[in-house]
């Protein structure tokens, strides 16, 4: 937001203080300054100068002689403009400047006279495109003053960073500012002259409809009313808060604005059918055009303006194209209300239009604003055209109830919270320069706030210290070390967990940390398939296509892969996060953390050997390793549960225990999955989950090549999802102290051939149930498949160390474990292809 200097000493008198230490103590007690830009620098050396004589040149019939005074000297400069007479004041250009057109004055001959200077027009000034005639000035202007003061065009204009006042709805204008200038130096505040005579008739009819969305509508008709250019001093003061001039009317709508604080708005008259004024919703199938000819569609919960056929305006955002003022409008109709701070920004986020008018509504403006606004309108119209006048009276529908917001506070609690021993009087004496009012018992007070703070700013004591501290200046505050009590940090253990599965999947596995919102987008949902209309429906969502609190970190980890294996080959990421089930009833949702990995592989899309699957699959069991998880069983899942599950090479990750506190994440996945248009489906068969009771802790898998072909993915992929808030409540192993072996083990190791539906968890269970005491250790290192292999096979090849703890072993022993191996992996089929 941009606040002009020269309009600032309308309102409080600046004089001494230097706009750098100005903008410095505001940056310390209020808001932080982007940036302060000194306006008319550009105009240096060009002076006012009045004409005293004309006469012509005697080598040139189109040049004339022009005998300027400029107050200190008498000069005479060659001039061909058409319009130059004695008498006139005009903007002389000494030699030696650059205009802003770009024009480089110089003393030098014309035509045999010499010319000391130069007469301006309005485009070598960079005013306009008009160079038809020199500028003309008031009369009354002092001749020698330099051109930027004449015009009001030397200012200094103060940036001032939005977010700052994002909580203060009464520093959205110039006399907002000045009241705090005020407050800040001492000085005494202006009050503002907003009254203006209005007429008594009933020329319109006027009718709030939801007094909730709209609390205050005043409106007023004027008559007599001509379209034209601003003066030129309003031009200049819009023009340097960055605001583009357009005609009398819009400019004034805007400088009450930027004066007030409160938006208005200004109606063509004639283009309200049956002069009537209706503040409802928008009724379903309405459309309108704004004023930037965009037609948008509306829905039943945006408020419009209308008149006694249709919408007139977007409340609070932008005015509508066909009753906008146009250049023969002579009756208008003003309005200026208090608008509901939802609803504006609802209407401004569903359109995606974003205005100074909703940006200043959604602030929780004061409605006292909207009176001020509209007299203030009415004086500066009946002053800048003359013969317009106010026909109707002010109408002024208000569902207002005043309240007086009155907060307690004590001087000591003040000293504490900030930290200095302030006497109470001077406290008091601060939120006076505040405009508060306070009623002082000793060390209590009670503080009246004033209503433009009192909408949404203050009302704790808390907030009371924070003026009191920042008008004090937080700078004049003497820093000191806390005083704390040294105690051991209390121990988090979904913090800790958080902390060592980052550690192992970071540093350890490779893996990048990417954070999503909680929120799925429903063109990704939209493409996998999936059906969101179970998930929790944001009120109030940053889009429209981000509405649905996430119930997995699947979706949004998905659509991160095409954009990032544009640069990469092979990637591995993964997130930690929350997801929100739905429960019954409207109760609050079961918020459990997850995290979830994604492996991607350019070279291995297609791979029908599992590489990803076994990948994902060893991250997740040396995560649990590491955690200490008792015995994890992977269950193979004979069905698509989810649209991204590929079931032909999936797994469920089961721990033994029970947790009959939530439900599985199985269990929220099937339930998503049937809202999603899938098939329930059990992750593994009744006797299998007979054999392993216990809960589920999540899911790895293979990427469908379906939502690999949905998302445009030229790549292999693999996922694990995991609940780290069921992993907290999962058994751990009792880690016991094991001394190093006292005699040396036999190693070999045994290929075999099986049946492709075995699973390999089975084999190795057999192949250490053939002597729990002298096989110390088994490990699969290889699956095969394929030619030799007959078909329906595959060759699993595992590594046996056999050990005593006794003796050193004989090869008839080691021979012997073989063999018995041997006969117990034959019970599911399985025969020796070969050992090495």
């Amino acid at each position: 937001m941009k606040i002009s200097w020269n309009w600032l000493n309308e309102h409080i008198d600046l004089t001494g203080v230097s706009p750098d230490e100005l903008g410095n103590r505001l940056t310390m007690t209020t808001a932080e300054l982007e940036g302060i830009e000194r306006l008319g620098r550009e105009m240096a050396g060009v002076v006012t100068a009045k004409v005293v004589g004309v006469r012509k040149h005697p080598n040139a019939d189109k040049l004339q002689l022009v005998k300027v005074d400029a107050g200190s000297e008498a000069l005479e400069v060659v001039c061909g403009a058409p319009n130059v007479a004695v008498g006139q004041m005009a903007a002389l250009a000494r030699a030696g400047i650059v205009l802003p057109s770009g024009t480089e004055v110089k003393k030098a001959a014309i035509r045999g006279v010499e010319s000391s200077g130069m007469l301006c027009s309005d485009r070598e000034l960079g005013f306009s495109d008009d160079h038809s005639g020199i500028l003309v000035l008031d009369p009354a202007t002092q001749p020698g003053l330099p051109l930027s003061k004449a015009l009001g065009i030397e200012d200094v204009v103060f940036e001032i960073d939005n977010k700052s006042l994002t909580h203060r709805p009464d520093l959205w204008s110039h006399y907002g500012i000045a009241r705090e200038i005020a407050a800040i130096t001492g000085r005494k505040l202006k009050p503002l002259d907003f009254e203006a005579a209005v007429g008594a008739g009933d020329t319109l009819k006027v009718s709030v409809l939801d007094p909730k969305l709209c609390p205050r509508y005043i409106a007023v008709q004027l008559d007599g009313i001509r379209i034209g250019d601003s003066p030129r001093w309003l031009q200049r003061r819009l023009e340097a808060v960055g605001v583009r001039p357009i005609s009398n009317i819009v400019d004034i709508t805007n400088y009450v604005m930027l004066e007030i604080g409160n938006p208005i708005h200004a109606f063509d008259a004639r283009l309200l059918e049956g002069r009537e004024i209706r503040v409802r919703t928008a009724q379903p199938g309405e459309k309108i055009v704004t004023i930037d000819g965009v037609e948008r569609e509306l829905t039943p919960a945006m408020l419009v303006i209308a008149d006694a056929r249709k919408p007139v305006a977007l409340a609070g955002v932008m005015g509508g194209q066909e009753s906008e003022i146009q250049a023969d409008t002579t009756s208008m109709v003003l309005e200026s209300a208090n608008f509901n701070a939802a609803s504006v920004r609802r209407t401004s986020i569903k359109l995606g239009l974003r205005t100074e008018a909703s940006t200043r509504f959604e602030k929780s403006l004061d409605p006292e604003y909207a009176y001020q606004a509209a007299k203030l309108f009415v004086k500066m119209t009946q002053q800048l055209c003359p013969g317009s006048r106010a026909v109707s009276r002010l109408y002024d529908v208000s569902s207002v109830v005043p309240r007086k917001v009155q907060v307690r506070v004590t001087g000591d609690f003040v000293r504490r919270r900030l930290g200095v021993q302030l006497p109470t009087e001077r406290v008091r004496q601060l939120l006076e320069s505040l405009e508060f009012g306070v009623a002082q018992q000793g060390d209590e007070m009670t503080v009246t706030v004033p209503s433009f703070r009192a909408t949404k700013d203050i009302s704790i004591p808390e907030d009371l210290v924070e003026e009191v501290g920042r008008l004090y200046g937080y700078d004049n505050i003497e820093p000191k070390l806390p005083r704390v009590f040294i105690k051991p940090p209390l121990k988090l253990p979904e913090k800790e967990l958080e902390r060592e599965v980052r550690g192992l999947l970071s540093l350890a596995a490779g893996f990048t940390e990417v954070s999503t919102y909680a929120f799925n987008s429903q063109p990704v949902l939209a493409k996998l398939g999936v059906d969101s209309s179970g998930q929790l429906q944001l009120a109030n969502p940053v889009a429209q296509d981000t509405d649905r609190l996430r119930v997995s970190l699947v979706p949004n980890l998905l659509a991160l892969l095409d954009p990032n294996l544009r640069h990469f080959d092979s990637l591995r990421m993964y997130e930690l996060g929350r997801v929100f089930w739905p429960r019954e009833g409207g109760a609050l949702p079961q918020q459990d953390k997850m995290v979830c990995g994604l492996i991607a592989d350019k070279k291995l899309k297609g791979d029908r050997d599992g590489k990803l699957f076994y990948a994902a699959k060893g991250v997740v069991q040396a995560l649990l390793a590491k955690l200490g998880v008792a015995s994890p069983v992977f269950s193979p899942v004979s069905s698509v549960i989810q649209p991204w599950v590929n079931p032909s090479r999936a797994a469920t990750v089961r721990v033994a225990g029970s947790d009959p506190s939530s439900a599985s994440i199985l269990e929220c996945s099937l339930q998503a999955a049937r809202s999603s248009g899938f098939e329930q489906a059990e992750a593994c068969t009744p006797a299998e989950r007979s054999a392993t009771s216990g809960f589920d802790l999540g899911i790895v898998t293979e990427l469908h090549p379906k939502a690999l072909d949905a998302l445009a993915v030229k790549a292999g992929v693999a996922l694990f999802d995991l609940n780290l808030t069921r992993l907290l409540k999962a058994p751990k192993r009792e880690f016991r102290y094991q001394p190093l072996p006292k005699f040396p083990g036999v190693i070999f190791d045994i290929s075999l051939l099986l049946d492709r539906k075995v699973k390999a968890q089975d084999v190795e269970a057999l192949i250490r149930q053939a002597d729990p005491k002298l096989i110390a250790h088994v490990e699969l290192f290889s699956v095969f498949q394929g030619a030799p292999i007959p078909e329906g096979k595959k060759s699993l090849s595992f590594t046996v160390t056999v050990r005593s703890e006794t003796e050193t072993l004989k090869d008839e022993v080691a021979k012997d474990v073989h063999e018995r191996i041997l006969k117990s992996v034959a019970k599911v089929g399985a025969t020796l292809r070969g050992s090495l």
